[in-house]
């Protein structure tokens, strides 16, 4: 394979715009590594207290309520994919001056949100009498402020990301934690219904917006440069495009569910999708947060840059795989045990989506080696070519089968469609994808045996408690004995001692131990 030279619209990079990292490698070494055990801790826990109120909720909510609140999510979630122009990442690799770069950020992105909210605050009423719950539409008004806060904090965002301040943005969602769930829960139980996410939402963002901008390095007043502008935007945009096509992808099956099939469905869909996002949530969110940076590092040493994305994608698939089956052969009990009988319709839902899940660990990271190389349009082509493919066939599954129909659609395009257009595009930077496909023989194998095991023991059992505890304790056993975390381990702790003896290594987002350290499920 030859080495493909990004093309100028390809790159669209100002020369102002580059990675702000330290200079000694050993120091960014410690960042990367420190930044990386952070975004581990703030999705372990916040998948966690996820999963707790999410049981709690659903036993004290019923379906309609769910989907009642997905109905306003959807739109706001779409939101969240534009409101920000590609600013956050544009201060964080901004090379003039900072002041000047993150003032114009933070005005552009205030008035676009500030913009957004307002359209979607009179375009509320006719959406959700669309979708079939008109009842949505004052928790859509107050759900959307959520995306004003965002648009708020972007540049202040930026610039602690540029500073490896992975702690600092952690604990700003530490914090919003017990206020997000004390208002959800205790407005559940004083008969709010839908409005007690919204408003559990709300007041976690206020909390966790505020924290961000006191902690930020500086707090950018308003400000306006048309050149800082001009440069920003050519490396945001496609990204801000890039963002709404994925956070469409990710919500158009909620808009299709709601319109056709109305919100008891759409609430059922719901609970099964946030649990398929638990390998995406808890492997890929912490480590998108440095690999970004550190693949534009090395994007000028081809060969360093293929090893470092072939370490990282490896293990993120060795580290899903058992997920994903958990989630595939112990949905039907999971989903009985925890959340009660009355969600079982959930569970044939969850059983296609988890390969969704799955997929969505992979295609993350090959979108940020793109951008992180300069690929930014490039990538985005690849977000609107699956979702062209993807829309039409949730459409078609819809029909077919219900929710069940929209889950079996988006396995298929993205394991056809989607995950195949990644490859390619990645093959094209000089990744040995015949290496990385010979370094899965061992995970797929294990996964092979563990799933089988795991189906044969679970089987004959009558009780789901059996089924659950039983089968999740062999599927875990029999694929970790068929692998070798000793020496995954042993040659992290080699990477280390090579930087702590001083050697230089730009290091990349699986140079950690791998122990991972939305609204709710």
């Amino acid at each position: 394979m030859t080495t493909a030279t990004p093309t100028p619209e390809d790159r669209a990079e100002p020369d102002e715009l580059e990675v702000a990292g330290a200079d000694d490698p050993r120091s960014l070494q410690k960042k990367v590594v420190d930044g990386l055990r952070w975004g581990f801790a703030q999705q372990f826990l916040a998948r966690a207290v996820s999963f707790g109120s999410g049981v709690a909720l659903a036993r004290i909510l019923v379906p309609e309520d769910f989907g009642t609140f997905a109905v306003a999510l959807a739109v706001t979630n779409i939101l969240f994919g534009l409101n920000d122009l590609g600013l956050l990442l544009a201060v964080v690799r901004w090379k003039g001056d900072i002041e000047r770069g993150a003032e114009t950020a933070f005005t552009l992105a205030t008035i676009m949100s500030v913009g957004l909210y307002a359209i979607c605050f009179l375009g509320a009423p006719w959406y959700a009498a669309m979708m079939g719950s008109p009842e949505a539409t004052w928790i859509l008004r107050l759900l959307l402020f959520t995306v004003v806060l965002d648009g708020a904090c972007t540049a202040h965002h930026g610039l602690l990301i540029r500073a490896f301040r992975q702690d600092r943005i952690a604990q700003a969602e530490f914090w919003s934690m017990p206020l997000a769930v004390g208002c959800t829960i205790g407005l559940a139980l004083l008969g709010w219904g839908a409005w007690s996410f919204a408003i559990g939402q709300v007041a976690a963002n206020v909390v966790t917006s505020f924290l961000i901008i006191w902690w930020a390095p500086f707090r950018p007043r308003p400000g306006y440069d048309r050149a800082v502008a001009r440069k920003m935007l050519a490396f945001g945009l496609p990204l801000a495009g890039a963002s709404l096509i994925e956070y469409v992808l990710l919500n158009a099956d909620y808009m299709i569910i709601g319109r056709t099939l109305g919100p008891i469905a759409l609430g059922f869909y719901l609970l099964a999708y946030n649990l398929s996002n638990w390998p995406s949530s808890l492997l890929t969110e912490a480590i998108r947060k440095v690999s970004f940076v550190s693949f534009h590092e090395l994007s000028d040493e081809p060969a360093r840059l293929a090893a470092a994305f072939r370490r990282s994608f490896v293990l993120l698939v060795t580290l899903s795989i058992p997920l994903v089956l958990g989630l595939m052969i112990l949905t039907r009990p999971l989903i009985e045990i925890v959340y009660g009988p009355d969600w079982s319709r959930s569970a044939k839902v969850l059983q296609f989506l988890a390969i969704l899940g799955g997929a969505r660990v992979c295609i993350a990271l090959m979108f940020d080696l793109l951008v992180g190389v300069g690929r930014s349009a490039a990538a985005l082509r690849l977000k609107i070519a699956w979702c062209v493919a993807l829309v039409p066939a949730l459409e078609l599954g819809v029909r077919q089968d219900g929710i069940r129909g929209v889950a079996i659609a988006h396995a298929v395009v993205v394991m056809v469609i989607a995950l195949p257009l990644f490859l390619a595009a990645v093959s094209r930077l000089q990744i040995d994808l015949r290496g990385i496909a010979g370094d899965l023989l061992r995970p797929a194998a294990g996964g092979a045996l563990a799933a089988t095991a795991t189906l044969l023991v679970v089987s004959p059992m009558p009780s789901p408690i059996l089924q659950l505890l039983v089968g999740g304790t062999v599927l875990v056993v029999a694929y970790a004995a068929t692998q070798r975390p000793m020496a995954v381990i042993a040659q992290l702790r080699a990477r280390r001692a090579e930087a702590a003896a001083g050697q230089p290594s730009t290091p990349d987002p699986s140079s950690v131990d791998p122990t991972p350290v939305e609204a709710p499920a």
